[in-house]
């Protein structure tokens, strides 16, 4: 059985980590926003026959040296090569004072080429595939010519960017970091505070790991 290790980011008490105040006075938080992800994807997971381990359960913030110890842990009980992780995030342009042109999803991994590229390539092509059918969100690109709705880096022939990111790093298995949208951008919270906006992030991470556990077999 493959184990599907998910992390949510940061804590109820990271500072920062939202958008400037909406209209309604409320913030989006990312924290918060993760944790409805990791946890809307575990059963949907679950129920593809896969062992579902959530890394960091708790609201609040747990050190990231923390996360990869409790990573790895289960990669020395399943064995590395039947686990992956993906951290799940919401990007900023800004320190969240103010609105911002930043927008768009992508996908990271650490710098050079392994097995976290190709589950990168997974969760990016479901993602690419799958926001073909969101024509509302799409449409507020129009006469745009620098943000795109799936942001890409293929420099080096593949769509991810690289960072050397330490929950990926540090991590024993492939592993990959998602960028969910920009928190301070209206149109990206809006669309993420949609219900069509919230399928899409589930179903990308869960058609994406589909595919990359389908492909080892």
């Amino acid at each position: 059985m493959f184990t599907v290790l998910l992390d949510n980011g940061h804590g109820s008490n990271t500072p920062g980590k939202c958008s400037p105040k909406k209209e309604d006075g409320s913030r989006f938080r990312e924290y918060a926003y993760a944790r409805k992800v990791v946890r809307a994807l575990a059963p949907k997971l679950q129920k593809e026959g896969y062992n579902v381990i959530l890394v960091t359960p708790e609201d609040m913030d747990i050190p990231l040296a923390s996360r990869v110890t409790r990573i790895n842990q289960q990669t020395r009980k399943y064995g590395s090569g039947n686990c992956l992780m993906v951290s799940v995030h919401c990007n900023a342009a800004g320190n969240g004072d103010k609105w911002m042109s930043g927008r768009g999803w992508s996908i990271w991994t650490t710098p050079g080429q392994n097995n976290s590229d190709k589950l990168a390539t997974c969760i990016y092509e479901a993602a690419d595939e799958l926001m073909k059918k969101e024509r509302d969100y799409l449409n507020t690109f129009k006469g745009q010519s620098v943000q795109k709705p799936i942001r890409t880096d293929f420099s080096d022939k593949d769509a991810d960017y690289e960072a050397n990111f330490y929950i990926i790093k540090g991590a024993n298995c492939p592993a990959v970091l998602t960028e969910n949208f920009f928190q301070d951008n209206k149109e990206d919270v809006k669309f993420l505070e949609s219900e069509r906006g919230f399928n899409f992030v589930v179903n990308t991470h869960l058609q994406g790991i589909k595919k990359f556990i389908e492909s080892k077999k």
